[in-house]
């Protein structure tokens, strides 16, 4: 059995949490490929038990953890599971294993009571430098469906779905940075269906800050066509589909400041930033065939804010998506 957690943050168990939708598709990705799998939410037991413990690295990491109350023992106590469970039995998901010594230790020095020996970070190193890892495409092989985009991609996954998650990406960003060169970068050469899953960062933070805004939504739009029948032609993929933004969030709804730009969760009122996101919606329409255009449930549109909030978005706050209500269900892999 294989046992799937973050090392020193691990996710939680509810279902409405975004950041633990990573770990639970990679659980489906392995479930396909025929591997019994568990999800641990930090429970040490369950890792213990388990044949190998799959490091599912978060969303949010980069090569540091956030430690808010600093290092505390059960830190030192998940590294020391690691140390139990031992080389070739510990094995990184989508990226080699990071250097948690090297991070981690001088955290620890700070908290001698609760430091590792000297010995054991010894121990810790040649797990890391020992430690296998599946790469996306090892856990999603011959995916005959891409999804390229921000961080709602999650939110568009199926079985067979390779997710390139872009955090903080704007559909600016990702035609001035090329769709067929960012699929070339994740080593993606050709696929059957191409998802873009993007647009929703440019309406909540840059739209209202140009000159003309609506007319920044038809060159975006334009442009997408453009790069999308070149992925056609080009044999890059055999379709392509484009994914229509959210409803705006409620205004009073607390964001967590990671989400802000410029010192602002959102720029412009909620209902000029709708009438874009209508804008937007009616310009894939007129631009794209109605089966390459997702459109999410009339009915989420039709709640007021604070009531879609509450019902549909990530608890207590986020942008995001419930992964309650992904077209997945991550929990028994299958769609809804």
């Amino acid at each position: 059995m294989i046992a799937i957690d973050d090392i020193v943050t691990p996710f939680t168990s509810r279902i409405y949490s975004h950041r633990s939708s990573w770990p639970r598709t990679q659980k489906c990705q392995l479930q396909d490929l025929g591997k019994d799998v568990v999800l641990a939410f930090g429970d040490n037991k369950i890792i213990e038990d388990a044949d190998f413990w799959a490091v599912s690295h978060g969303m949010e990491f980069k090569d540091t953890y956030n430690l808010n109350a600093g290092w505390q023992p059960e830190h030192a106590e998940r590294l020391r599971l690691m140390i139990r469970k031992g080389a070739g039995k510990v094995v990184s998901l989508e990226r080699p294993m990071p250097d948690l010594v090297g991070i981690l230790k001088p955290r620890g020095d700070k908290s001698p009571e609760n430091n590792l020996t000297d010995e054991e970070w010894a121990q810790l190193q040649y797990i890391v430098d020992n430690c296998p890892w599946m790469s996306a495409d090892m856990l999603v092989p011959n995916a005959e469906r891409v999804v390229l985009g921000d961080s709602h991609s999650v939110a568009r996954y199926q079985s067979g779905t390779r997710l390139l998650r872009n955090d903080g990406l704007t559909m600016h960003g990702l035609l001035k940075r090329g769709i067929v060169e960012m699929l070339k970068e994740a080593g993606i050469e050709k696929t059957k269906k191409l998802v873009i899953v993007a647009g929703n960062i440019d309406i909540r933070h840059h739209l209202m800050r140009q000159p003309e805004p609506f007319a920044a939504v038809d060159t975006m739009l334009d442009e997408l066509r453009v790069q999308l029948r070149g992925v056609i032609t080009g044999g890059v993929a055999e379709d392509v589909e484009i994914t229509a933004p959210y409803p705006i969030e409620y205004e009073e709804r607390k964001l967590p400041k990671t989400g802000w730009y410029k010192g602002t969760p959102f720029i412009g009122s909620w209902a000029e930033r709708e009438a874009l996101r209508k804008y937007m919606t009616e310009g894939m329409a007129s631009r794209f065939s109605a089966e390459r255009i997702k459109q999410w449930p009339a009915e989420w549109f039709e709640l007021d804010p604070q009531a879609y909030a509450e019902t549909y978005m990530e608890k207590p706050r986020s942008v995001h998506l419930s992964p309650g209500h992904y077209e997945w269900n991550l929990e028994e892999n299958h769609a809804r």
